[in-house]
């Protein structure tokens, strides 16, 4: 289960039979993952129009398109910027997903090895089969 889950969040819930939380995790990564995807590739086009409006500001001559195209090339680069810190942040939420599904993974399995002290104060090691 554990194995499971380090792959796809959700995976090793479905293993370990907690249906509910499996789908929990499943719907979040893959939200979080599909919001990624597209702000990344919105990224990729607002850099490629960034890009054009740029070269089209340097080459303008006339007072009035210089103006003109830099509004354009200015409203462009907020728009850049705005879908980098999007997608930073949905990639984010990917990582924080993945990571919460590891961890509640492990504290709802129980450990195969067990180290800890009994109610006498000893030391006590137990190995479950």
């Amino acid at each position: 289960a554990r194995r499971l889950a380090l792959m796809f969040p959700g995976r090793g819930h479905f293993y370990a039979e907690k249906q509910s939380k499996g789908f929990l995790f499943m719907a979040l990564s893959t939200a979080s993952i599909y919001g990624t995807y597209k702000s990344i590739t919105d990224y990729q086009s607002n850099s490629d129009a960034y890009d054009i409006a740029k070269a089209d500001y340097l080459a303008a001559t006339d007072p009035a398109e210089i103006a003109r195209k830099f509004t354009i090339y200015e409203n462009l680069d907020k728009d850049k910027k705005q879908k980098f810190i999007s997608s930073a942040g949905m990639g984010s939420a990917a990582l924080a997903v993945w990571i919460w599904n590891v961890y509640d993974i492990n504290k709802s399995i129980p450990s195969v090895f067990d180290v800890g002290l009994n109610a006498n104060g000893q030391l006590e090691v137990s190995v479950a089969f």
